[in-house]
């Protein structure tokens, strides 16, 4: 990590570009640390905090305050309002600077300069822009964004005796028993979601396994991640849809 000799003999003569250089070290570390867990500067989520801010769609609300990473940076969030997202705009999480006036300086040109920048994310109405944003709806949290990029190996069990994982080859697997349902089973977090559509054969069962088997679909929805079995009318009661061998690739 990069840093600034202030203690020179003879008298440091400080001036804004030693600190821009101070600047800069501390954002290539930090960016070194994220990099270590797979995180680029393209990616953005809520570190911590900010509850309310994910479900706001485009009516707009109260949220909480917290800690978001945006773009490759750290922004603190303080609670606040969103605004009702305007026509043909999105509510999007955005850097919004004001200046801390005791930072004031005089400059050696007698006039008077901003000089602490306080910089705080903020849900604004815009445009997406998805280079300089992150949308409020559906926005990652720190857990889940660590878990869809580091591949686990592990089955993480919902929906009774069913469960799911991802594997490093960029594979979703899904295996138990699950009961058949008119409504969603259950739902894939994001980054365990299929890029498109699924709809797979499986095999189903009546009266808890005991009745004849019978081919079903299995649907999975690559928006929402809600996983459902196929009821089929005029068979047995307490039907069950087995997953074991369902798997899809993540792109």
């Amino acid at each position: 990590m990069n840093k600034t000799e202030f203690l020179l003999p003879g008298g440091f003569p400080n001036v804004l570009d030693d600190f821009a250089f101070e600047q800069d070290a501390v954002r290539k570390a930090f960016k070194g640390i994220m990099a270590m867990l797979a995180i680029t500067v393209d990616d953005s989520f809520i570190m911590w905090g900010c509850p309310g801010s994910s479900g706001l769609g485009s009516v707009g609300g109260f949220y909480n305050g917290g800690v978001i990473y945006l773009h490759g940076e750290i922004y603190e969030v303080d609670d606040a309002i969103a605004p009702a997202a305007a026509i043909g705009q999105d509510l999007v999480w955005s850097v919004v600077e004001t200046y801390d006036a005791s930072g004031d300086k005089t400059l050696e040109d007698t006039t008077t300069a901003h000089a602490y920048v306080v910089r705080k994310a903020q849900i604004i109405s815009a445009v997406y822009d998805s280079t300089i944003h992150m949308l409020a709806s559906g926005t990652y949290s720190f857990p889940n964004k660590i878990y869809s990029l580091i591949a686990s190996t592990d089955w993480v069990a919902v929906s009774g005796d069913c469960s799911y994982r991802k594997t490093k080859d960029g594979f979703v697997h899904l295996q138990g028993m699950l009961v058949q349902l008119t409504t969603e089973n259950f739902v894939l977090p994001i980054g365990f979601r299929p890029a498109a559509d699924q709809s797979i054969l499986a095999i189903a069962f009546d009266n808890d396994g005991l009745g004849y088997p019978y081919h079903t679909n299995v649907t999975i929805s690559a928006s929402t991640g809600i996983v459902t079995a196929t009821t089929m009318d005029g068979r047995g009661t307490n039907k069950r849809v087995s997953l074991n061998g369902i798997s899809f690739k993540l792109d």
